[in-house]
């Protein structure tokens, strides 16, 4: 698959990049994408340690925030000691992180100042540690490095629509009659190149005995 290809390559070719991101429309791909590359083969070789974080949606409370952030990050069910506001959090994470070779993935992020909250907590290192962001605005990607070009994602021709569906839905034999065919592509086209819509075509028919008449009946997603 090139597009993982591409950021396997970005993440453990590019020293200089601290801080990478992919960007896209919600339902686009985002976070199935940074799944798959999070657990590539070549990145768990070169990343000791790796966290999978997903950014609490309603972020407006640093210390909830941060808190949320550090046991995902730290990997624990329960403290042994109470915390004492956001630099407890700060502390712990920079300290835990600080002497091991890293990759974060901060998944859906969504302001500016979710970002200017968690960095705090990351230490600046100098060992190939990379943070990768999930984030549907190009803005906040900026921000986070602005010396670095987000990886963006883009809706699917109607080509490749139709060729994702087909691989991902299992239908009967000899159930892809000339009728079936011309109305699963309306239907598919109907999704306007959208990943999830797809998915969501693949999950209600996948496996099933269904007519042309039955295709037709889809609402328009």
């Amino acid at each position: 698959m090139k597009k993982t290809h591409e950021l396997v390559s970005r993440l453990t070719n590019n020293e200089d990049i601290s801080v990478d991101s992919i960007v896209g429309m919600q339902g686009i791909g985002k976070t199935t994408l940074a799944k798959i590359v999070y657990n590539h083969k070549a990145i768990v070789n070169h990343f000791p340690f790796r966290a999978w974080v997903s950014v609490p949606q309603e972020s407006n409370d640093v210390n909830t925030l941060l808190e949320d952030v550090g046991i995902q990050v730290l990997k624990i069910s329960e403290l042994q000691e109470e915390p004492d506001g956001k630099d407890f959090w700060i502390n712990k994470m920079n300290k835990f992180l600080k002497e091991r070779k890293f990759l974060l993935v901060l998944d859906n992020i969504l302001t500016k100042e979710a970002w200017d909250t968690l960095k705090e907590a990351f230490p600046k290192t100098t060992n190939g540690s990379k943070i990768l962001l999930t984030t549907h605005s190009r803005t906040v990607a900026s921000h986070a490095n602005q010396d670095n070009t987000p990886y963006q994602l883009r809706l699917r021709t109607k080509e490749e629509s139709w060729r994702l569906f087909i691989q991902r839905a299992q239908f009967p034999p000899d159930n892809l009659r000339p009728s079936h065919t011309e109305a699963l592509e309306e239907v598919v086209e109907r999704c306007g190149g959208l990943p999830q819509a797809i998915e969501y075509l693949v999950d209600k028919f996948s496996g099933k005995d269904v007519t042309a008449l039955d295709l037709r009946r889809v609402p328009k997603i």
